[in-house]
């Protein structure tokens, strides 16, 4: 009997072993399942009207981009929401080493990235990346968003065009960049860090 026992035991334990793996399972498999809903849907977009029998284009540069800036949940959409409601009208805006962090254009209708690495270059003239931000933007107007592939202080925008607002943000401080004379008198300057408590 004693023996009886100890095996109903050992089978319980194990069966609330077994639930409770399925359960942190189940939620990582929700947190992929939102990464993955939305390259679908932009797999989607991108593939509209060009026929069934033609290859898919890839969605890794937007794969990658919403698994390292949370897409939406990104913690600078209502940052950069607050400041063009604070300053007003905003019509250009320079985002210097902007890496692949895109979600200005969530809010922003006009925007000039500018990065020296050259890998940028296949992600900001993805399909899947501009259908993303085309449906979930702020604003109803076109977007316009330009990549420059250049060293932020040798940049020298199209008609020496001064812009309204410069985000300082995944290049760290670029307020003593070169870049900086071309912030209009009277723009405003946006600088995003991440300090550490105690320095």
């Amino acid at each position: 009997m004693h023996g009886s026992m100890r095996c109903l035991c050992k089978y319980k334990n194990l069966k609330m072993g077994r639930r409770k793996i399925e359960k942190q399972t189940s939620v990582k498999k929700s947190n992929r399942k939102t990464i993955v809903n939305m390259t679908k849907k932009a797999e989607k977009r991108s593939t509209r009207g060009n026929g069934a029998n033609k290859k898919k284009p890839s969605v890794k540069h937007l794969s990658h981009f919403l698994r390292i800036y949370k897409g939406l949940e990104d913690w600078h959409i209502p940052i950069f929401a607050a400041v063009k409601q604070f300053c007003g009208n905003i019509a250009t805006v320079m985002y210097p080493g902007c890496d692949k962090h895109l979600t200005a254009s969530l809010i922003f209708d006009n925007v000039t990235y500018i990065d020296l690495n050259s890998k940028m270059l296949p992600f900001f003239s993805d399909p899947a990346i501009h259908s993303w931000i085309e449906e979930n933007k702020q604003y109803t107007g076109p977007t316009i968003y330009n990549f420059e592939n250049t060293n932020f202080d040798r940049f020298v925008p199209v008609n020496n065009k001064p812009y309204d607002l410069v985000i300082s943000a995944s290049a760290g401080l670029v307020s003593n960049s070169a870049c900086m004379k071309y912030l209009k008198n009277g723009g405003h300057f946006l600088l995003s860090m991440i300090l550490k408590v105690g320095s």
